[in-house]
């Protein structure tokens, strides 16, 4: 029986691609959450498409990193009750600091600010119905 090896080829390489081409990469529809555990509260961390969204920072809880700030996307840590330094990239000197309180959701958004020669990300506490409207569209990165 004689295969043509090129024409094998190219229909393996078709079906990897189309495979590929049609799994679902980000998830806009509403996140199924697991409930906030005892004693936390929950933190959403999210940020706005715009400029230089090719740029993605670790947000930073107490200084330990919780999760990727990326452009057009969002996602939660449950934090337990208390005061919380948060930081939206490394060595970064702008922060807030929020006491956390056991059931409660809070929104921090990352606003990002372009200069000539750098950028500065800054956390920015939201209130929850803004927050809300402008996390409607934005990717759910996870937990």
């Amino acid at each position: 029986m004689y295969i043509n090896k090129p024409v094998l080829v190219l229909f393996c390489a078709l079906a990897v691609l189309t495979g590929c081409a049609s799994a679902p990469v980000n998830e806009t529809a509403e996140p199924e959450l697991q409930q906030i555990p005892e004693n936390h509260g929950r933190l959403f961390v999210y940020r706005m498409r715009g400029d230089a969204d090719h740029i993605s920072s670790a947000a930073r809880v107490g200084g330990e990193p919780v999760g990727r700030a990326v452009a057009g996307s969002f996602f939660y840590v449950d934090l337990p009750i208390g005061e919380h330094e948060i930081a939206a990239a490394r060595n970064s000197d702008r922060t807030v600091v929020v006491n956390i309180e056991a059931g409660t959701e809070y929104f921090l958004r990352v606003d990002m600010w372009v200069r000539a020669t750098r950028w500065t990300l800054t956390p920015v506490l939201v209130p929850e119905e803004t927050a809300r409207a402008q996390m409607s569209g934005l990717n759910f990165q996870g937990r």
